[in-house]
This record gives C-alpha cells, structure tokens and sequence, in this order.
C-alpha cells in the first residue's frame, strides 16, 4: 500500500494546498519523532484505502481547513506523544470508514468550526488522558454517525466545550469518559 504523500522527518514539515486523492494507503503520512511540529493546510484528501490522513509525531499537529471524505479508514489519525498538543481548525470529516477524526495526544486536544458527519463509527474520537488532560471543543457539528458524535476520553481531565454544539442523530448519542460534570465549562468567555 502506497500513501500519496508520505513523510519522515527530524524537522518541522509544512503541508500546504496538497490534494491526495484515490491512493492505495493514506492520502498523506508523516513520522515525526523528533518534538518538531507538523502543520497542515488547505489540503483535500478523499477515498483513500486507509486513512485520509495519518500522523505519528512527538511535536505539535496543527491541521487548518482540511477536507477528509470518503477514506475506507479514519478521515485523519492524529497520535502526539510528545505532550505538545493537537488543533484542529475548519474542516470536514464526512463519510469516512471508520471515525471522522481519531485524535490521541499527550497534549491538549482543541477543535473549532469543524463537520463530522455520516462516518461508519465516531464523528470524533478523542482521547486525552495523559499530560494536561485537556479536550477543547468549540463549533462543531456531529451528526449521522454511526456510533457516537463524540466520543472523548479525558481521564480525569477536563472537557471544555462552548454552545456550538450540534450532536443530533448519532447511532448512540455522545460518551465522554472519565469526567465528572464539575470540570465541564460550557463557555470560553
């Protein structure tokens, strides 16, 4: 299996304006074990036979406006070891085989103005029990998955979401694990 971008890197790696479409592995994927960051941007990545984009790194993830439908895996697979964090920032997440975003970090996890819609499992699955256990969720619109729209695990964290949730016919609703509802903030202002 061939991704269509496929990066290993010691530095930081700037992904901009990069359509990877209809490969035979990840659209896009990077190892980064060096603690240097990884920002992507303006990128499309569609039926792919695994995920639409998949990332390995110890550095910070930022993905900005990112278009990830239809991949037979997860619409992005973001795993930070490093404890630096993962954002994600305007995109879509729709119709993927598995989760519409996967996210696992050590760090704090932050999303805003994002769709996840009609994915076979999670619209987002989200885990953030190491380091500062922190999930922040802003404008987000999870509907028609199959499981949960969300499906987040802080450890004994803290969830952080503001009122711009839309969360409506998920197969089983929304999980958040491991918290308790004095740690839920439902502003940011």
């Amino acid at each position: 299996k061939r991704s269509g971008v496929g990066i290993r890197s010691a530095g930081e790696v700037r992904v901009m304006d990069v359509d990877a479409n209809e490969n035979g592995g990840n659209g896009i994927r990077i190892w980064n074990q060096s603690g240097n960051d990884i920002f992507i941007e303006n990128t499309i990545v569609t039926s792919n036979t695994t995920n639409g984009i998949g990332i390995h790194s110890a550095g910070f993830i930022d993905l900005t406006q990112i278009t990830a439908t239809g991949n037979s895996g997860n619409g992005v697979a973001l795993y930070n070891q490093g404890g630096t964090g993962i954002d994600i920032i305007t995109g879509t997440f729709s119709n993927n085989g598995e989760n519409g975003i996967l996210a696992i970090s050590d760090g704090k996890i932050f999303i805003d103005d994002v769709e996840a819609r009609n994915n076979v499992e999670a619209g987002a699955r989200l885990t953030a029990t190491l380091g500062t256990k922190e999930i922040w969720i802003l404008s987000i619109a999870l509907t028609g998955n199959g499981t949960y729209g969300i499906h987040a695990d802080v450890g004994d964290g803290t969830l952080f979401y503001d009122c711009g949730l839309d969360l409506r016919n998920n197969g089983l609703g929304t999980l958040v694990l491991n918290w308790t509802f004095d740690k839920v903030v439902t502003s940011t202002t």
